[in-house]
């Protein structure tokens, strides 16, 4: 930022020459150390800096001509702000990309499409999907449940017979491995019509784990 372009009184044009030092500082620090967190407080400091510039800006005693020039100061400040926000971003989605692919890496189908005897159940946000009875209506899906048959077959698509929760962690309380009880081949997830699910127990938790996986890539999916 040039000084010229600085406005107000000698005290506010102290300040927000300081203000706009400062988020330069941050900058120059996040772009040396590619942080997210970095970014997002040279983030903040830009938005600072532009609000002290638009206070002198709104100011009514002022001159016309240092008021838009106070409000366009502003503006830039504002858009240096919205770039390292970007950048951030940027940083933060680029991560959980590579995370979510090495997760999704870890167990895959075999080459003959099938589940991994047993598997750590836990999904990239570090919790799983348990299988509770079904609703109480569907009395045949509740009997196939306490028989052990967790999934609704059919020839040309298979499902999980009862309901689905997601849990955190903290509620496995003997690990996080499962054994394989059953899976099927034609089911779906979401919008993905092509995907095998998994059902796994986990010693010391007493509803069974959905895992799905993308039979296209043979990674897991969820």
């Amino acid at each position: 930022m040039q000084a010229m372009n600085l406005v107000g009184s000698p005290a506010e044009r102290t300040k927000l020459q300081d203000a706009i030092a400062h988020a330069e500082t941050l900058e120059r620090k996040a772009e040396k150390s590619g942080d997210a967190q970095d970014f997002v407080a040279a983030s903040t400091a830009y938005g600072n800096a532009a609000y002290l510039a638009h206070n002198v800006g709104i100011s009514s005693d002022r001159p016309k001509d240092e008021r838009d020039r106070a409000y366009q100061l502003g503006v830039s400040l504002n858009k240096l702000s919205d770039k390292c926000k970007k950048r951030s971003d940027e940083i933060i989605r680029a991560g959980y990309t590579a995370r979510r692919a090495k997760w999704s890496e870890r167990e895959t189908l075999d080459r003959s499409g099938h589940p991994p005897d047993s598997l750590n159940v836990l999904d990239e946000h570090s919790g799983f999907t348990a299988v509770t009875m079904p609703r109480s209506w569907a009395s045949h899906l509740r009997e196939e449940y306490r028989a052990g048959k967790y999934l609704s077959r059919h020839h040309t698509r298979s499902s999980i017979g009862g309901q689905t929760i997601w849990r955190p962690s903290s509620w496995l309380k003997k690990g996080t491995t499962g054994r394989l009880v059953d899976h099927a081949p034609n089911s779906f997830f979401q919008t993905n019509d092509d995907v095998t699910v998994a059902i796994y127990k986990v010693p010391g938790y007493p509803n069974p784990v959905a895992v799905w996986f993308d039979n296209k890539t043979g990674k897991r999916i969820a």
